[in-house]
């Protein structure tokens, strides 16, 4: 039995401090300035939705994929996700989703479970078109360089 079965905004602190993987964590600090990137990704998405400069656009889903994999890597992947979907309003999802997509094998079916009293299954969440596109030239730029 998971010890948090639902998360919401109100225990979602808790749950990541039961989660929480850092091999170099000495001060509470570090935690604190580990679980505030969620907000980071809110602030970034939220520059990318009111930016007017289309070539700074590239350079902000770039800081926004270094986060969630920054986060993931510390909180574990559904852990992780689970804590980004409970913290973040629905508007982000569509953003969300095609940079999880992008970090996930493309023959995974996703579900977030315990969100709100609810699963999230990704394939159904909507996702913005042009923030996808720049997601996918991500994929391919990254793709030439793989070995």
């Amino acid at each position: 039995m998971k010890l948090f079965t639902n998360i919401t905004k109100d225990n979602a602190a808790y749950y990541a401090a039961t989660v929480y993987d850092n091999p170099q964590f000495v001060k509470e600090e570090q935690f604190a300035r580990d679980f505030r990137k969620v907000s980071m990704i809110k602030k970034y998405m939220n520059k990318f939705d009111n930016s007017i400069e289309i070539n700074n656009l590239d350079h902000l889903v770039h800081k926004i994929v270094n986060i969630i994999v920054s986060f993931l890597n510390t909180f574990g992947r559904e852990s992780g996700l689970r804590i980004m979907f409970a913290l973040m309003e629905e508007r982000f999802w569509m953003k969300l989703v095609p940079i999880i997509e992008h970090l996930t094998s493309p023959d995974s079916y996703l579900t977030v479970e315990g969100i709100n009293n609810q699963t999230i299954i990704l394939e159904a969440v909507e996702h913005d078109e042009f923030f996808s596109s720049i997601v996918f030239k991500m994929r391919e730029y990254e793709g030439l360089y793989r070995s």
